[in-house]
């Protein structure tokens, strides 16, 4: 999958003209990225939507909407939430590429509580039980990235997203992704 993700981005790389990031004070971001992971017996899907505002060329604020769904070979289906604000700072100098950037978020995560109940007979089981309740909590962490422009006003994406939830009763507590995906600017 490294190999192929590399390959793809040789060739986009290779085959388009010299684009550099026009981004100026007042420029606006919409965003969208995702990822698929394999985890053990469970499949994630996470799906992330931006948008920003630059208030200098190398300072963004915006907001970030991040939806991640799982599934197992077991029939315990999650779904988790969360909505935050970003500050991004671009290492940017005009007429570059590729922008490597760094930043923050914080926000609100909606999150399964997974509830076993397990009744026994004789030291056997005879009857399991699951169910889910969704929990709330704040969210804290960091995020970094590359972006490729591809066009003056199109680049795409590659950012690892750390997040921290902060309710003890979260079965996750510690996320972090690599994502994938374009932005256009205006």
């Amino acid at each position: 999958m490294k190999k192929i993700i590399i390959f793809v981005l040789i060739i986009i790389l290779s085959n388009i003209g010299v684009s550099y990031a026009q981004v100026k004070k007042g420029t606006k971001e919409i965003g969208a990225a995702g990822t698929l992971s394999f985890i053990e017996n469970f499949n994630f899907y996470t799906f992330v939507t931006t948008f920003g505002y630059f208030v200098t060329p190398k300072i963004q604020l915006g907001l970030t909407g991040i939806g991640v769904e799982s599934s197992s070979e077991e029939d315990i289906d999650m779904k988790t939430y969360s909505l935050g604000l970003h500050m991004k700072y671009h290492f940017y100098k005009e007429g570059q590429i590729v922008v490597p950037y760094l930043g923050g978020q914080a926000g609100i995560k909606t999150y399964p509580k997974i509830n076993v109940e397990i009744e026994m007979y004789n030291d056997e089981v005879t009857e399991t039980k699951t169910s889910t309740e969704t929990g709330t909590s704040f969210f804290w962490g960091g995020i970094g990235g590359l972006k490729f422009f591809l066009t003056e006003n199109i680049s795409f994406n590659l950012e690892a997203n750390y997040q921290n939830v902060t309710d003890e009763d979260s079965d996750v507590t510690d996320v972090l992704q690599l994502l994938f995906g374009f932005s256009t600017y205006f």
